[in-house]
């Protein structure tokens, strides 16, 4: 077999491994294969390599044209199918996939360049001056509000203990003058005892004793609690009542 008919045989299978023709019915092929100059004997050997064993059978049964039908019809050797060929990529399979892929990388870049990239990169100078000064900064409050915080510690200190200061003058004060008030208060009564006394010891010498009886409750209550006792005889009653009653008009 010259090599034209070879490449026409091939042509042939690889046109009926073409899933879009292995839809369409059997005959159609078969006529295809006869318009393009291949004799029965050639579409059979293209049948084989394209079908397989699976499909021997019903390639041998397809009602092929009169004069090419006994010579497929003596032939028993089973069909063999072949799996189809890899499809062709023309350039606008190529295109897409160079724009898909640029697409993918370009956003790579992008998210790389936004959010990686910064956490990677070292601070520059400026930076790191910037942040050195932020920080002497927050130092430089906190050192002032701690100052701060001291000097209200102390003047609130300062104001306690004055404030216990004068409350413990004002205790001192109260007592004393609770301790005055009751000194002044014993000495009154003591005063005032004293002044008893002497009123009861000046009562008795002034008085004549002519006029002090026995029975007078007034020299028995004196009597009895200073250890007075009357032993000289007295006048009696009525004898002093007429002796007053006479001397006016002597």
């Amino acid at each position: 077999m010259s090599t034209s008919r070879q490449s026409l045989i091939t042509s042939a299978v690889n046109f009926l491994k073409d899933p879009n023709v292995q839809s369409s019915p059997l005959q159609k092929r078969v006529a295809f294969l006869e318009s393009k100059g291949l004799t029965s004997e050639e579409i059979e050997e293209a049948l084989k390599k394209s079908k397989g064993d699976d499909i021997s059978t019903n390639a041998s049964e397809v009602a092929l044209p009169k004069h090419n039908q006994a010579n497929v019809q003596s032939s028993g050797q089973p069909i063999v199918i072949q799996p189809p060929p890899v499809p062709r990529m023309d350039w606008k399979d190529y295109f897409i996939a160079a724009v898909f892929i640029g697409g993918i990388g370009y956003a790579i870049v992008a998210v790389t360049k936004k959010y990686i990239t910064p956490l990677l990169r070292l601070p520059t100078a400026d930076e790191l001056d910037r942040d050195k000064q932020l920080l002497t900064d927050q130092f430089t409050t906190a050192s002032e509000t701690l100052d701060t915080a001291k000097l209200d510690i102390q003047l609130v200190k300062k104001s306690i203990e004055e404030q216990s200061f004068k409350l413990l003058e004002k205790t001192k004060e109260s007592q004393s003058q609770s301790l005055s008030d009751l000194q002044q208060e014993l000495k009154s009564l003591k005063s005032l005892l004293a002044n008893r006394r002497t009123l009861s010891n000046d009562v008795l010498p002034s008085s004549p004793t002519s006029t002090l009886t026995p029975t007078s409750p007034i020299v028995q209550s004196i009597s009895s609690h200073h250890g007075i006792t009357s032993d000289r005889p007295t006048i009696p009653t009525w004898q002093l009542t007429s002796t007053a009653s006479k001397d006016p008009l002597d």
